[in-house]
């Protein structure tokens, strides 16, 4: 049987080694090999698979593992440390078994049960750089854990690593009471702290949706000489008060916003010593746009009194000096860990739609020869977008693509390019829109493979990720549907504000449309401004649920806003069938037929795609009778 071809995937690999092993070994062979192999069967049982990882490699005196999370190989790691430690705590000091290791979240190559690639090799060169008995990890893993574990990161600076050729900035994990020197300091920040990520979170989305996230940091600044991004600069925030606790908090909450959207490349953020510059300075918006180099400004006030915390805070644009949105936030302190959600929701909706609005208006103002790179991507976003809900979607789409590949020729580093036209060729291959492309295996291999050149550009791009994922949902087998749910998951970790209801898609055809329905619907209460077909994967969910009547009214919702969205004519038909309305599924069929007149109740294509029987034969049943050919 010939080997199965590799395949690429972003991963978090996981390196561990005994330290001194060979000494060891020397020592005492046969105690050493019977003590680390059973103490290895633990930490793999009770402690690498739960956090969903598997052991790929074992060499002898360490192991190699592979996450989809970077996060939950971090938190592997410092559970093996602590779980080693106790263990080897009642055994005579030069007998005991201590590890190093080292994290990576990088590319790297599956084959059969192995995995190769430059991110093996970075994990286990940052593994020999590690202390004994602590845990290394790379910027990129990091970057993920800041603020999930309950662990203090040491900035180790830059390595030079054996056989690496770049140098790598590498990140300490410390935990226990080491990482909480002062505890009652940190207990009394932790609401705080809370705040500040609810408030927070969610205005990186500005970034997810301005511009995706452009690789700047990776490959330096564009070819062209300037950079096309809009440029934000986070003012502090006052407060009202006079002590020094509400001037700190004021002070985290400001550092928090410049540190979290620092994260996301699609915006370039001026830094904190520029900005608490203008602490106490007045000055008018555009004065203060020119003096900082920056197209819009987010300020904010913190007040706390009597158990209650308000917070408020305003996005301009200095341009014009015109607001472009605000919201406040009073709530009581006790209830700060709940803020989080709905906090995430306003920020999330109104400050990405009008931020993304006004970027697209600024650019149809121009002419269309004098477009920057940004430009260009922004009017192709709109046209893209529109393509759903318009009469000529065929025409939308190609309109779009020639504007992401002019993109893309001006400055072939802008990765949400890159993505947009993947999505472009994605939506083609879907719907027949586009004569010769729908369900066309090269068009869609073209998605693909233009989805990996925004992850060569930006590694960690989340909205590469999911475009990634839903690449290989149509392939339309099991193994893409498992690859896209691995895909899907990464770009939730690395962006937890992402609200991509086609996640939910996946898992309605994975059988498993009750967790579907809570996706499709949080991602609808991230983004007011959702797409028609996120209503469609609702109506989907609940059909296969068996909740026919239910599943109505939104996919009348769809069908209302984008006629031409096929899925939702035979999804409401089948749904209407299973409710007894067979008169009305009819005139609905009839409607699919006319978009699609080779559509067929037992479609291959379509019913391959169900891994239940029983959800297979739901549709299938319910299709037919609505009036469906076999």
């Amino acid at each position: 049987m010939s080997p199965e071809q590799p395949t690429r995937r972003l991963a978090a690999i996981l390196a561990a080694d005994v330290v001194s092993y060979t000494r060891l070994v020397e020592s005492d062979e046969a105690g050493t090999l019977a003590a680390w192999r059973t103490l290895q069967a633990r930490l793999t049982e009770d402690i690498v698979v739960p956090h969903r990882g598997r052991v790929f490699k074992n060499t002898g005196d360490g192991f190699l593992a592979i996450f989809d999370s970077a996060v939950d190989a971090a938190a592997c790691a410092v559970q093996i440390q602590q779980t080693v430690a106790q263990d080897q705590a009642r055994v005579e000091p030069e007998r005991r078994i201590v590890l190093r290791i080292g994290v990576n979240l990088g590319d790297v190559y599956l084959q059969d049960d192995d995995v190769l690639g430059d991110g093996v090799i970075v994990a286990s060169r940052v593994e020999t750089a590690a202390e004994p008995g602590s845990v290394l990890v790379t910027r990129a893993v990091a970057d993920q854990v800041r603020g999930r574990l309950d662990v203090r990161l040491v900035d180790g600076g830059k390595r030079e690593l054996k056989n690496v050729a770049r140098p790598i900035r590498v990140t300490k994990l410390v935990w226990g009471e080491t990482a909480r020197a002062a505890p009652d300091a940190a207990r009394n920040a932790r609401g705080a702290k809370r705040l500040t990520l609810s408030v927070l979170g969610a205005i990186l989305a500005i970034a997810a949706v301005v511009g995706g996230w452009y690789g700047w940091n990776a490959f330096g600044p564009s070819s062209k000489g300037s950079d096309p991004r809009p440029t934000v600069a986070v003012l502090p925030f006052a407060h009202d008060g006079a002590e020094k606790a509400q001037d700190d908090l004021a002070d985290g909450l400001t550092e928090d916003v410049i540190t979290a959207l620092g994260r996301f490349s699609s915006l370039a953020v001026i830094s904190r010593n520029s900005s608490f510059r203008y602490r106490e300075r007045q000055a008018d918006l555009q004065t203060l746009g020119r003096e900082l180099g920056a197209r819009y400004l987010l300020d904010g006030s913190v007040r706390r009194d009597s158990g209650r915390i308000r917070v408020s805070v305003q996005l301009a644009d200095t341009t014009n000096g015109s607001q472009i949105w605000a919201e406040r936030y009073d709530r009581e302190g006790k209830g700060l860990f709940e803020l989080q959600d709905e906090i995430a929701q306003s920020v999330a909706s109104m400050l990405v739609r009008h931020i993304t609005q006004a970027e697209i208006e600024r650019a149809r103002r121009k002419r269309i020869g004098t477009l920057d790179v940004y430009e260009l991507y922004v009017q192709g976003l709109a046209l893209q977008r529109g393509h759903i809900e318009s009469a000529e979607p065929g025409k939308m789409l190609l309109q779009a693509r020639a504007l992401f590949e002019r993109a893309i020729k001006l400055d072939p580093r802008f990765a949400p390019s890159h993505v947009g036209l993947a999505n472009n060729y994605l939506a083609a291959f879907i719907e027949p829109y586009i004569e010769g492309e729908w369900r066309n295996p090269a068009v869609l291999a073209r998605a693909t493979a233009t989805a990996e050149d925004a992850l060569r550009v930006e590694p960690n791009d989340a909205m590469a990720l999911s475009t990634l994922a839903w690449a290989a949902r149509n392939r339309g087998t099991k193994d893409g549907l498992v690859q896209a749910e691995s895909l899907f998951r990464q770009a939730q970790a690395a962006n937890p504000s992402l609200a991509d209801g086609r996640f939910a898609e996946v898992l309605n055809y994975q059988g498993r449309s009750a967790e579907a329905l809570e996706v499709a619907r949080e991602a609808m209460r991230l983004n007011h401004y959702y797409p028609p077909n996120y209503d469609g994967y609702v109506g989907h969910a609940l059909l296969l649920l068996g909740r026919a009547a239910e599943a109505i009214p939104p996919l009348e919702r769809c069908m209302a806003r984008a006629p031409g969205f096929r899925p939702c004519h035979y999804w409401l038909a089948a749904a209407l069938a299973d409710a007894g309305r067979v008169a009305e599924a009819k005139l609905h069929a009839a409607d699919t037929l006319k978009i699609e007149p080779t559509f067929r109740a037992r479609d291959p294509m379509l019913m391959q795609l169900y891994q239940r029987t029983a959800d297979r034969e739901r549709m299938a049943s319910a299709l037919e009778r609505a009036g469906f050919p076999r």
